[in-house]
């Protein structure tokens, strides 16, 4: 099997027989490599007439220089703005305020007023897991966004 596929090969290649080059195909590769023979020779004399300038001593100094003085400063800005901080403050005060308002109406102990750490004790054990959660994963984003940006402006200032 193999060979009789080896002999149906060989007949197909004496059929299409071998590519002849184009009239006079040598003779143009030729005149080709001649011409790129001179014209590196043309331009071998013209890069010998006009040498190359060098680059003066202090190149790389003046141009560290340049660099120096282009840089503007680096300006840090918080990830939260100041209002942004006293919205959020004030969104916590309104909800305190609202625990302490709550917390009188809705008495059940035999004390007529409850402390305010009772009183946020019980409506965060009253509230979903996920919402505690949630809230001091926030709580640490807070604070890790507060220490980064005053660890970064301390290094940029000094």
């Amino acid at each position: 099997m193999k060979a009789k596929r080896e002999d149906m090969f060989k007949n197909l290649l004496k059929q299409a027989g071998a590519d002849e080059a184009a009239e006079g195909f040598t003779d143009a590769v030729m005149n080709m490599i001649e011409a790129d023979a001179v014209q590196e020779i043309a331009l071998k004399s013209l890069l010998k007439q006009h040498p190359a300038e060098g680059v003066s001593f202090d190149f790389t100094a003046a141009v560290m220089r340049q660099i120096g003085t282009a840089r503007k400063p680096l300006v840090v800005q918080p990830v939260i703005s100041k209002k942004a901080w006293f919205g959020i403050a004030g969104f916590f005060a309104a909800i305190l305020l609202l625990l302490i308002g709550l917390s009188g109406s809705k008495t059940t102990d035999s004390r007529p007023v409850d402390n305010i750490g009772t009183v946020i004790t019980r409506y965060v054990a009253a509230m979903p897991t996920v919402y505690v959660i949630a809230a001091a994963i926030i709580a640490i984003l807070f604070l890790a966004d507060y220490f980064f940006t005053s660890r970064t402006k301390k290094t940029i200032a000094g």
